[in-house]
């Protein structure tokens, strides 16, 4: 019934149905990796950060909800628990890119570039079709001054997902540090004019574009 209840998007009433499921079988974890799943996927990220917790209490070995729940702790602000829950997450699956290029954003925001790069390459061994992947790789290398290797990758990621606009603003600044200011000034313009990107992108960009000659 909570499962039900979630796939119609019934929040409250879905929440209701796993207590009742739990207090019926409270040695059956499965509705709480349930919930912990919906509530990341609609943004409740405190309740989904519980449930994970509580659910991999259970059954620690479950590496897609260890990486749900570093998910739910980066958005909560919760930096060095989110670092511990991604490597966890890696450890419990060796095939999977994403934790370790969610744990490279992460160390690039604390400034451990070499950690981060590591990570990058990481996810990149695994999954290096994977436009994300790709941006972050190219963007740690435009941030080490690698900015062949940057250029290298980034266009990739930009060939592979025209639209996203971090991998818009990464290229156009490896462009612009490569001295291709046409090329430069296309990409950042575009930034601009992205429905998708955040206003911080939106902002970098301009800035970009303003110091361009």
């Amino acid at each position: 019934m909570a499962s039900l209840l979630f796939a119609a998007g019934a929040a409250e009433e879905g929440a209701q149905a796993t207590d009742r499921a739990l207090a019926l079988a409270p040695d059956q974890p499965a509705p709480l990796r349930d919930r912990c799943i919906f509530r990341a996927a609609t943004g409740l990220w405190a309740g989904a950060r519980d449930d994970c917790t509580r659910y991999l209490e259970a059954r620690p070995e479950d590496a897609e909800i260890a990486f749900t729940r570093g998910v739910t702790l980066q958005q909560l602000g919760e930096t060095e628990e989110a670092i511990a829950a991604y490597r966890r997450a890696a450890a419990l699956d060796e095939r999977d890119a994403r934790p370790h290029n969610n744990l490279a954003g992460l160390l690039q925001a604390q400034g451990d570039l070499d950690g981060a790069l590591a990570a990058a390459q990481e996810a990149y061994r695994l999954d290096e079709t994977n436009p994300y992947v790709m941006d972050t790789l190219g963007a740690l290398y435009l941030e080490k001054g690698l900015v062949d290797r940057a250029i290298s990758v980034l266009e990739d990621a930009h060939q592979g997902a025209p639209d996203l606009a971090d991998a818009q603003l990464h290229l156009g600044l490896a462009y612009r540090d490569a001295g291709r200011t046409g090329e430069a000034r296309t990409l950042l313009a575009a930034v601009g004019t992205n429905e998708d990107a955040r206003l911080e992108l939106r902002a970098s960009a301009k800035e970009a574009l303003d110091s361009l000659p």
